[in-house]
C-alpha cells in the first residue's frame, strides 16, 4: 500500500470516528431523536465513507450500458440484449464468490469477483427514456449519489431529446459526467 493510500485511509478512519462522536453527540442532546436534521446528515455522510467510489451508468434504454460495464469489468456479469434487460438498479460489488440480494424492490446488489470492484462499486440503471416509468424514477433516485456518471448515448441515435432533458438535471445536481458514444460499429458510412 502506498503512502497516499495509507494516509487516505487513515483520513477516512478519522472522519468516520468524528461522525461517531457526532451521531453520540446529538443521541445525547436530542434525547435518542432520530429525525434531528444534524443526525441525519452524520449518518449519511459516514455511510457514504464506507461506500467504495459509486460509479453510475445512465443513459437509454438499449444505449449499451450493460455492455459497456461487461467491457469495464472485462467478465459477463450483466445480461445484454435488444430489448430491456436491466429492469432494476443493479449495484456491482466485490465479493470472493459471486452472489446476489435484492435490498428491496427495484434494487438488487450483486456481488461478483471482480478484482476491479474491490476499489469502486458500479451501477447499472434501467433506461432514463423506459417504457416503464418506475424504471426513470429509480434511475433518478439513484443518480445524485455518484461520484462519477458515465452517460452512454448510442452512436445510431445520439443525444436525443430525452438524454439533453438528463444531461441538463445532471448539470443541475452538479454531476461529474463522462459521456460514452456507444455502438459506433453499426454506422455504416464515415457521416
Amino acid at each position: 500500500m502506498s503512502d497516499s493510500t495509507t494516509r487516505a485511509a487513515q483520513i477516512r478512519m478519522h472522519a468516520m470516528a468524528l461522525l461517531d462522536a457526532i451521531i453520540v453527540l446529538c443521541d445525547d442532546v436530542y434525547q435518542g431523536r432520530r429525525d434531528v436534521p444534524e443526525r441525519q446528515v452524520a449518518v449519511q455522510t459516514r455511510a457514504h465513507l464506507e461506500d467504495p467510489f459509486l460509479v453510475v451508468v445512465a443513459g437509454e434504454f438499449n444505449a449499451g450500458k450493460s455492455s459497456l460495464i461487461n467491457t469495464i469489468l472485462a467478465s459477463d456479469v450483466m445480461v445484454e440484449g435488444a430489448t430491456p434487460t436491466t429492469d432494476a438498479v443493479t449495484m456491482l460489488r466485490y465479493a470472493p464468490a459471486a452472489l446476489a440480494l435484492s435490498q428491496q424492490p427495484g434494487w438488487v446488489v450483486r456481488a461478483v469477483p471482480v478484482p476491479l470492484l474491490q476499489r469502486l462499486s458500479i451501477v447499472d440503471t434501467p433506461g432514463t427514456n423506459a417504457v416503464i416509468r418506475e424504471h426513470e424514477v429509480l434511475t433518478r433516485e439513484i443518480v445524485p449519489r455518484a461520484d462519477v456518471v458515465l452517460f452512454v448515448t448510442s452512436a445510431d441515435r445520439p443525444f436525443s431529446e430525452t438524454e439533453r432533458a438528463f444531461l441538463a438535471m445532471l448539470h443541475e445536481w452538479q454531476r461529474k459526467v463522462v459521456i460514452v458514444i456507444n455502438k459506433i460499429d453499426l454506422l455504416n458510412s464515415q457521416e
